[in-house]
C-alpha cells in the first residue's frame, strides 16, 4: 500500500507544482503573483514525503533495489521548484509588457500534456502513463535548451523552464517505478 500511496502523493504534488508554475505564467493577470509562499509550502511537502518513502522501501525489494531512481525523483521535485523560483525572479524584474510577452512564449513552449494539469487530488492522469509525460518533458527540454533566444533574459527564462521540465522528467521516472509502468528505462548511474 505504501508504494501506491507514495505514487499518489508524488503525482499530486508534481501536478500542483506544475499547475502553480503555469498559473504564474498566465499573461492575463495584471501583476505577477507572489509565489514564494507556495514554493515554500511545496518544499515542506516534498520533505514530508520521507517517511512514506521509507515505508515504500521497506515494503518492496524492487523499489529498494531501484531507490536511486526514487531519490532522483525527489531531487527532481526540488529542481522543478528551483527552476520555478528562477523564472519567477526573472519575470519580476521585467517591465510589464515584456513580462507578458515572454511569459506567453514560455507558456507555449510547455508540452500540452503538462498544460492540462489535473485537478488537485486527482493525479490519475499522471499515474496512468508517466513515461509518455517523461518523453514530452525531455522533448521540451531539448527544444528549450536549443532555442535561439534574442536576449540574455529570454535565454535565462528558457533555461530555468528547462530546469523545471528536467526535474519533472525525473519525477515521472520515479512514478513509473512506483506504478510498475511497462517499458521503464533501466536505472541510470
Amino acid at each position: 500500500g505504501a508504494q501506491r500511496r507514495l505514487a499518489g502523493l508524488v503525482a499530486n504534488l508534481a501536478a500542483e507544482i506544475m499547475g502553480r508554475f503555469i498559473r504564474m505564467l498566465d499573461p492575463a493577470g495584471p501583476q505577477l503573483p507572489d509565489t514564494k509562499a507556495e514554493r515554500r509550502e511545496s518544499v515542506r511537502r516534498v520533505i514530508a514525503l520521507d517517511p512514506v518513502i521509507d515505508q515504500a522501501l521497506g515494503e518492496s525489494s524492487h523499489v529498494r533495489y531501484h531507490s536511486p531512481k526514487l531519490q532522483a525523483a525527489m531531487y527532481g521535485l526540488f529542481a522543478a521548484l528551483d527552476g520555478w523560483r528562477g523564472v519567477a525572479a526573472q519575470l519580476s524584474r521585467l517591465p510589464v509588457a515584456a513580462r507578458r510577452q515572454w511569459a506567453e512564449i514560455i507558456l507555449r513552449s510547455l508540452p500540452a500534456e503538462l498544460r492540462s494539469v489535473p485537478e488537485a487530488g486527482s493525479p490519475v492522469p499522471w499515474i496512468a502513463d508517466p513515461l509518455a509525460l517523461r518523453r514530452a518533458c525531455e522533448e521540451a527540454v531539448r527544444t528549450l535548451t536549443t532555442w535561439p533566444a534574442d536576449t540574455p533574459s529570454l535565454r535565462l527564462l528558457a533555461d530555468e523552464t528547462a530546469k523545471v521540465l528536467a526535474g519533472m522528467s525525473h519525477v515521472f521516472d520515479g512514478l513509473a517505478l512506483l506504478v510498475n509502468a511497462p517499458g521503464q528505462p533501466s536505472p541510470r548511474a
